[in-house]
């Protein structure tokens, strides 16, 4: 009898990390599809900075994601329910305080034919949010694979494996907040019908 040789298994990688600003901390959903387009996979490594905190992982074919710190690295070896044939979605979690200046991180995941990252940048917080895009390249939304459900005021950036994007964090001076509010209450106007104009100033 012949054994038949199992295939090597080629696969792409579409990346998307949704970097949400929020009140309580920046929170990052980073979102990973792998495509398989020859043999098939039971299981993945991926790679992202050391410095951050250890993700959760979650997905509908995920059995069990270990990590372990490799030099500079946090090094997550996720493994699959069965082999994949053709597509799995997965999705990694974690939380960063809310100051000064942070840079997204950007995953890599080992034997990947080809990969396609990008950052979705998001603002839900009362702070400033100032990006500062590094090598990353401002794209329209309809260059992502998908977008993620919950985004207020949503950038979107093309990223290789060596681009950086930093996102720096300041609070808002709650004197200007407050004369932005006066401005729009100023602006508030009503127009009766016999032609005269109320404004009507509210604090």
């Amino acid at each position: 009898s012949r054994t038949l040789a199992r295939e090597s298994p080629k696969f792409a990688v579409d990346a998307v990390l949704l970097a949400q600003a929020a009140d309580e901390g920046l929170k990052l959903s980073q979102q990973t599809g792998i495509i398989v387009e020859q043999g098939m996979l039971n299981s993945v490594k991926l790679r992202l900075p050391k410095e951050l905190p250890e993700a959760r992982v979650v997905g509908p074919l995920v059995r069990d994601a270990r990590s372990s710190i490799n030099g500079d690295q946090r090094i997550y070896e996720v493994t699959f329910q069965s082999d994949v044939l053709e597509r799995a979605d997965f999705t990694m979690e974690f939380e960063l305080p809310i100051d000064g200046q942070k840079t997204l991180p950007v995953i890599l995941v080992d034997g990947a034919a080809r990969s396609r990252r990008f950052f979705i940048v998001d603002n839900a917080s009362s702070r400033e949010m100032t990006t500062v895009p590094g090598t990353a390249e401002k794209v329209v939304k309809e260059s992502l694979p998908y977008i993620p459900d919950g985004a207020v005021r949503p950038e979107f950036y093309r990223v290789s494996d060596t681009a950086s994007l930093k996102l720096a964090f300041s609070q808002l001076d709650s004197s200007a907040g407050n004369a932005a509010i006066i401005t729009l209450a100023e602006i508030t106007s009503a127009l009766r019908t016999n032609g005269e104009r109320w404004d009507s100033v509210v604090y």
